[in-house]
């Protein structure tokens, strides 16, 4: 088919108008199905499914083969108690204290994401600076993922925003109610 001879070229059934970009007036009126669209408009084939949500097994990788520094170093339950105990200790964040602590062969990174992981949350900035026992870490890990379960939010054993911003929400319905775990909302 020549240019301009029908579709969204000629500024008919396409989402574009014939720019090939999707108008402003549909990111407003549907955020949802402009970033559903702009997915399957920019994505390698297999990567979006119809609906234009992401197909997670597209971005699994078929096969991975690293070499880490200290590779023949295994996080276990004494390593989780010590992190479980720097956490209560120094707080959330002070990763050089909680090195310091007997964790000296992980990097700050490596306690990061264990740390996430261990708390269940994807992101640490409402708990950065938070001092809580094995247990109260426990209780607020199980509070998130029920919530992320429960909203669909619950990915790799953290919970995660959605597009809709349903976790944030539940997290202040939470806290209004006086049943959030861990620090209060600052926002």
């Amino acid at each position: 088919m020549a240019a301009g001879a029908g579709g969204a070229e000629a500024g008919g059934a396409g989402a574009g108008g014939g720019s090939g970009r999707l108008p402003d007036e549909m990111r407003a009126a549907d955020p949802e199905a402009w970033a559903a669209a702009m997915r399957r408009g920019v994505s390698p084939a297999g990567a979006v499914g119809p609906g234009g949500e992401l197909v997670q097994a597209f971005f699994r990788p078929k096969k991975v083969l690293v070499q880490v520094e200290g590779a023949g170093r295994r996080w276990g339950e004494e390593e989780r108690a010590r992190l479980a105990a720097g956490l209560e200790r120094h707080g959330v964040g002070a990763w050089a204290a909680i090195r310091a602590d007997g964790l000296g062969e992980w990097g700050e990174q490596d306690l990061r994401v264990k740390t996430c992981r261990a708390l269940g949350v994807q992101n640490l900035q409402r708990l950065q600076g938070w001092r809580g026992s094995a247990q109260e870490q426990a209780a607020v890990q199980g509070q998130h993922k029920a919530l992320g379960e429960g909203l669909g939010c619950w990915k790799n054993g953290t919970l995660v925003e959605n597009f809709s911003g349903d976790v944030a929400k539940a997290l202040r319905e939470l806290q209004v109610k006086g049943e959030l775990l861990g620090p209060a909302l600052t926002s």
